[in-house]
């Protein structure tokens, strides 16, 4: 449970992150950016940034876990550990599911 959780958790917020991220930089494309948010979707646009800044939260909680693992995998090398740790930090949100997928969905 706690693995399919952590994997969940790894792949939405990557994936919210990044679908946020490219809407943001389309946006002014095909809104006109000096008016204001319409009244009906004020509502949304306030939730998807409370669920951004979550998930900023979830991929910090996920850095900081997978840190954790990392130091105290006992498969994993120096180099390797150091390397993971590396690029775990530096492209979290890219890193981060693949990591999951391949060392700790099937350890817990």
């Amino acid at each position: 449970m706690k693995s399919k959780l952590l994997g969940f958790v790894s792949f939405f917020c990557s994936i919210y992150i990044l679908v946020i991220t490219v809407t943001i930089m389309v946006m002014p494309i095909f809104v006109d950016m000096d008016g204001e948010i319409p009244v009906p979707l004020r509502p949304v646009v306030v939730g998807a940034m409370i669920l951004l800044f979550m998930s900023v939260l979830g991929i910090w909680f996920l850095i900081i876990f997978d840190i954790i693992h990392i130091a105290r995998n006992p498969v994993l090398s120096g180099k390797t550990k150091i390397g993971w740790i590396c690029v775990i930090w530096f492209l979290n949100i890219f890193v981060i599911p693949i990591y999951w997928l391949k060392h700790q969905r099937t350890n817990h």
